[in-house]
């Protein structure tokens, strides 16, 4: 039988409002047979959630990934796709909740990468501020440092604080060039 997965972050949830409702831990008896039938339920559905988003079907994928995380609460990827759905509907605020909910529950080596997400979207909703705080956490947890190297850049750029940009446009373009650089050196071994 497979182990059940980790209990992820079930002490710093419990005190935090939003998490009030997780469901209670299954007995010790069920445990080896009920959390991998809910987490492998919840993987099928988010794969087929994936392939709807995919094909443009956002509705259908939606349902998709809320029937993942009815099997399971905790599922930081349908949340994440969530957000990615709501942002393709231009629900820019509900994406950015779904993006900050699965953030509490990834692993810290998502972090980066779920900070850039949400200072993105909160650039495309104008909010300058919010954006600018999330792209320079992207970057303290060195999460798709080019690309937030880039829009932080830029972000400063539209609010004329060209200095500073510039050292953001910088950065990210010499990221660039020594990935290009890497690439010509392993193609050249």
């Amino acid at each position: 039988m497979l182990p059940h997965p980790p209990n992820r972050d079930r002490e710093a949830t419990q005190t935090d409002p939003e998490f009030k409702l997780l469901p209670p831990e299954p007995s010790e008896a069920n445990d080896d047979v009920a959390r991998p039938q809910l987490a492998e339920k919840s993987e099928v559905a988010v794969a087929k959630g994936v392939r709807e988003l995919n094909s443009g079907q956002l509705d259908a994928a939606e349902k998709y990934f809320r029937d993942a995380l009815a099997q399971e609460k905790q599922n930081f990827i349908a949340l994440e796709y969530l957000g990615v759905v709501f942002e393709r509907k231009s629900r820019f605020i509900d994406a950015i909740a779904h993006f900050a909910r699965a953030k509490r529950l990834a692993p810290k080596s998502r972090l980066g990468l779920l900070n850039f997400q949400i200072g993105r979207l909160y650039m495309l909703s104008k909010n300058y501020v919010r954006a600018e705080i999330y792209f320079r956490l992207c970057l303290e947890q060195e999460g798709q440092l080019t690309f937030a190297n880039y829009a932080l850049g830029y972000l400063l750029y539209i609010q004329k604080k060209y200095l500073e940009a510039e050292k953001y446009f910088h950065t990210s373009k010499m990221r660039l060039s020594r990935a290009a650089a890497r690439e010509s050196e392993v193609a050249l071994r």
